[in-house]
């Protein structure tokens, strides 16, 4: 199976959404993301399931009827999601505000073992996720989905956070 790499990027609507495949546009009606670790202090390691595909673009009722043998995986291969959403501020110049929140998912691992899947998560302005950025360890729990036809768009994370001084916090953060 060949390595992909998608990139998903939006301003919020479905009129700036793009997803890429190597770079190239990819006509898409769904995609889905769902890991969700069974440690309750975060961590692909500890056990986790994952889901996650796209299904080509085709009229509204075929989509929504898509059956596994249509869904495309997004892995083995590397999944960014650049969400640029409107914050409801303006900037000085008068123009829209932007929240951004990116999201990178890594597994190169010939048949998707899970042990080997790297998140990183930035949120805040401009930037790539460095080293420093990597929540693999942390995470609970990410979920993105785009369902063209039935007009949903939803996307969370959930981190595990190691408080200062004792106790256990999670971080929860909306993404679109």
């Amino acid at each position: 199976m060949p390595l992909t790499n998608i990139i998903l990027m939006t301003l919020g609507t479905w009129e700036t959404t793009n997803l890429l495949n190597n770079q190239e546009e990819v006509a898409a009606s769904r995609l889905f993301v769902h890991i969700v670790c069974d440690s309750e202090r975060g961590g692909i390691r500890g056990g986790s399931g994952m889901e996650h595909y796209v299904v080509p673009d085709r009229d509204d009722a075929a989509a929504a009827a898509a059956s596994d043998d249509e869904k495309f995986p997004l892995f083995p291969g590397r999944f960014e999601a650049d969400l640029n959403i409107p914050s409801g501020a303006t900037n000085p110049d008068g123009t829209p505000a932007y929240s951004r929140n990116l999201v990178v998912v890594e597994n190169t691992h010939p048949v998707v073992n899970q042990d080997f899947t790297r998140v990183w998560f930035l949120s805040g302005s401009g930037g790539s996720v460095t080293d420093d950025d990597e929540v693999t360890d942390q995470l609970l729990e990410l979920y993105i989905e785009l369902d063209y036809p039935r007009n949903i768009v939803r996307g969370f994370i959930r981190l595990y956070k190691k408080p200062l001084l004792g106790g256990d916090s999670e971080l929860a953060v909306t993404l679109m």
